[in-house]
């Protein structure tokens, strides 16, 4: 039985201290799962990051307006049906918000927090909603008169549904980065010639 547990934390996936690994626990110690109810700290057993990079023909300010600023990121990012800030800071970091996205799936509501801000440099985020837990950062760096730009992104699904669904949706969330980041250098690039 210790062979189990240790192969399941030695797979990769954390789950120390989530709920699953406490009814895990309980059920391998013959306890009743009524006593495992309640444990509501979500386990995150997949795990998804990305890293994309692409260069963009404008100066890393004007690359950067496009990512700090609500109004011009729901243009680039499709998905996103709707954008509310709920509290600013005056340093950026801590501003929360609320998005809504749609998908095939239908919509979802996600919390969004700043969590790292240095002026046309890097503006990091994190988004939970419906179980998801997703972290990404904005980097953008001069390079040669224009911008290189570096996205990553550390996506965590729930539960052991989500171990199971991981090599599924690798692919589709990257592809759907690649295809907004696409975007946001067709804007970028456009705005210049306007």
């Amino acid at each position: 039985l210790g062979i189990r547990a240790e192969v399941v934390r030695s797979s990769g996936v954390d789950v120390s201290g989530c709920a699953s690994e406490r009814m895990y626990t309980s059920w391998m110690n013959g306890q009743s799962t009524a006593r495992t109810r309640g444990l509501s700290r979500p386990c995150h057993a997949g795990r998804v990051r990305l890293s994309h990079s692409l260069r963009i023909d404008r100066p890393t300010d004007a690359v950067f307006a496009w990512i700090e600023d609500p109004e011009r990121a729901v243009q680039w990012q499709p998905e996103v049906a709707e954008y509310e800030v709920m509290h600013e800071t005056p340093e950026v970091v801590g501003t929360e918000g609320r998005e809504v996205l749609r998908g095939s799936s239908g919509r979802a509501e996600m919390r969004v927090r700043v969590t790292a801000y240095d002026a046309n440099r890097l503006m990091a985020f994190h988004l939970a909603g419906d179980g998801l837990r997703i972290d990404t950062a904005y980097e953008p760096a001069p390079a040669g008169g224009g911008t290189r730009l570096t996205v990553r992104t550390d996506l965590r699904l729930p539960g052991l549904l989500g171990r199971v669904m991981e090599p599924f949706v690798r692919p589709r969330i990257s592809r759907h980065m690649r295809n907004e980041l696409a975007t946001l250098k067709r804007l970028c690039e456009a705005e210049q010639t306007a």
